[in-house]
């Protein structure tokens, strides 16, 4: 006889504390991340796994104290007896189009009936990261507001994990301006002198190959003491600024990451929600110290739906670590609550129907990369038509009006595609960068007048030449009419001319893309908005905003290929991508197959980033 079977039959109660004991242990038990199969999950309370489909800034809206009956907007009180009310009925409809977390900004009232997440606002409370974060008090004061903000919720089973701050101010080299120019009793620019006297082993001539000091500093000793600093165009010194951003992001996030698993260890932490970009030295820094790394991302050129797969592969690659969705989102001109959309920052289509359209096929991009582990919808309301209080937003985001009707014809969408996303997102096993034998190139299905202008607004239609690794700077893509074929770099840069010493040169401090298909060459550099293109006749698009950028070289076939070529004949194509800042460098390999009119095929295409030169 076991003794498990001894205790069952003599000792009774020792068996039920026993099993009382297994049932407190489950009941205890918190979400987590997991990778099954190359595919990575949030793993819930019962270590299901599954993939978080969520919604931000799900409110109750505006109170009856400060509702204005000129100046609508959404506000539940109109709508439900109470706020209890209020707060079931939202929940079972979220429920019913397939929801499964609150994002953030939620409230407290509706989080008792789905799991939910939360954000702490820690670093922007204290103006990170422009505040003093090697200052000796930093850490106090994040123990202080964690303890606060967390320790009463550490035993909260509906809670997924802590989302630390929302789109904080990671621009490197304004940071690096920043923190230069504080006093020298700075904690932060004593480290940031540190960092630069190792690097060029105090040899202050090498030092101002790169960067530009007041002209009475003479030393490292001086600039111990004080005085500005700024990058040298053409210089190397973008390297050193990443180390010191480095050296600020992990100091960040260790202290606050620290914070909170003293305070709470039962939760996740989710990141800090980046604004669609950061610096590949703060993600690396990032991926030491949290659980899951977090971005908002929106394309505004991608009316089609369209979002560069490079910057969540660069995430996941650069910090190991699963990526979370906070903030995806469209808006259409046509809406019942008259949100008229200003600004243009982001995506506005026509119609609801297209706005539908979007939200279908970001959905199914994001379920298909295998280390992405959800998709936060913002928002549940229609933003104020007249603007937010504190930004002056307004535009229609919402899965209901500002009258609380939902859009039907996306809310049903988004629900069927909800239902289908588990199976798709288990089926992603091959990761962003896997080679594939052949890819077709797409004809558009009604070639416009204006091919350039197309080619940037429908790159879905397009072929996406898959990186032979992860971490390509830019996503590259190939399409023809039959007569031209155009290629189409998309992606992320920031360089933050203003803190050079005098304006610097697209060709040494910009992205140089050099593109060879057949007997044809094009060399562009960029920087911003600024763009040198040789030979100066070249077919050539571009546009920036913000940090985001496109660029679309338009080839006849008769200049890459031989005026005699036949059908099924062969175009070496290469691509190359260097970022002059800090010398990252991608390339692609390729051929092209001369195909009947209608298509033409991409043979073998393969991409590899080569890290920065030492």
């Amino acid at each position: 006889m076991s003794g498990i079977e001894w205790r069952t039959f003599w000792v009774g109660p020792v068996c039920v504390l026993a099993m009382a004991h297994q049932c407190a242990v489950a009941a205890d038990k918190f979400f987590t991340v997991e990778q099954r199969n190359n595919v990575w999950w949030f793993a819930d309370t019962q270590s299901k796994p599954f993939f978080s489909l969520g919604v931000n800034v799900v409110t109750p809206g505006a109170s009856q104290e400060s509702y204005d009956q000129q100046r609508p907007e959404y506000a539940a009180w109109r709508h439900y007896a109470s706020k209890s009310a209020w707060a079931k009925a939202t929940a079972s409809r979220l429920r019913g189009w397939n929801f499964n977390t609150l994002g953030g900004w939620s409230d407290r009232a509706v989080t008792s009936a789905m799991p939910y997440t939360e954000v702490l606002h820690l670093g922007v409370g204290a103006g990170v990261p422009w505040n003093d974060l090697f200052a000796d008090e930093f850490a106090e004061q994040m123990d202080q507001a964690v303890k606060e903000r967390v320790a009463a919720r550490r035993r909260d089973q509906n809670l997924v994990g802590w989302f630390t701050d929302n789109e904080l101010g990671w621009y490197d080299n304004a940071m690096f301006a920043f923190h230069a120019a504080q006093p020298a009793s700075s904690g932060t620019r004593r480290r940031l002198v540190e960092i630069l006297e190792a690097h060029y082993q105090k040899d202050f001539a090498a030092f101002k190959r790169d960067f530009e000091v007041e002209s009475d500093l003479q030393s490292f000793e001086d600039l111990e003491r004080g005085g500005a600093v700024k990058l040298r165009p053409g210089g190397r010194g973008r390297s050193v600024v990443d180390e010191f951003i480095g050296q600020v992001a992990d100091r960040y996030y260790g202290v606050v990451c620290g914070a909170i698993r003293r305070h709470d260890p039962n939760h996740l932490i989710l990141g800090d929600r980046y604004h669609g970009y950061c610096p590949d030295a703060v993600v690396k820094a990032a991926g030491k110290h949290v659980d899951v790394v977090s971005t908002n991302f929106d394309w505004p050129a991608g009316i089609d739906g369209y979002l560069p797969s490079c910057y969540l592969q660069r995430l996941h690659a650069l910090s190991d670590k699963p990526v979370l969705i906070t903030e995806y989102y469209a808006a259409a001109r046509e809406n019942r609550s008259g949100n008229p959309n200003t600004g243009g920052l982001f995506l506005v289509v026509g119609t609801q129907a297209e706005r539908t359209a979007v939200a279908q096929r970001r959905l199914e991009f994001f379920a298909a990369q295998p280390f992405v582990v959800g998709a936060h919808w913002f928002a549940y309301a229609d933003e104020p038509p007249h603007g937010r209080t504190h930004d002056g937003e307004d535009y229609n985001f919402g899965l209901v009006d500002i009258n609380n009707r939902p859009y039907d014809e996306l809310t049903t969408a988004v629900s069927t595609t909800h239902a289908e996303l588990a199976a798709r997102h288990q089926s992603a096993t091959t990761p962003l960068g896997s080679p594939d034998s052949t890819q077709v190139v797409h004809l558009p299905t009604s070639p416009p007048q204006d091919g350039l202008d197309a080619v940037k607004e429908s790159l879905l239609s397009q072929t996406l030449l898959r990186p032979g690794q992860s971490g390509s700077l830019a996503d590259l893509h190939v399409a023809s009419d039959g007569a031209t074929i155009y290629v189409t770099l998309s992606g992320n840069h920031f360089v933050g001319a203003e803190h050079y010493s005098s304006p610097p040169s697209p060709v040494e401090d910009g992205l140089t893309w050099t593109l060879r298909v057949g007997a044809r060459e094009i060399k562009a550099s960029m920087l911003g908005e600024r763009v040198e293109v040789i030979p100066h006749d070249a077919t050539f698009s571009h546009w920036s905003r913000g940090v985001r950028f496109g660029a679309t070289v338009a080839i006849p076939i008769n200049d890459a290929a031989a005026p005699e070529r036949q059908p099924n004949d062969q175009i070496t194509f290469q691509s190359e991508l260097r970022d002059g800042g800090n010398g990252a460098v991608s390339t692609w390999q390729s051929t092209l197959k001369l195909s009947p009119v209608d298509s033409v095929e991409v043979v073998g295409a393969t991409n590899g980033t080569i890290e920065p030169q030492e």
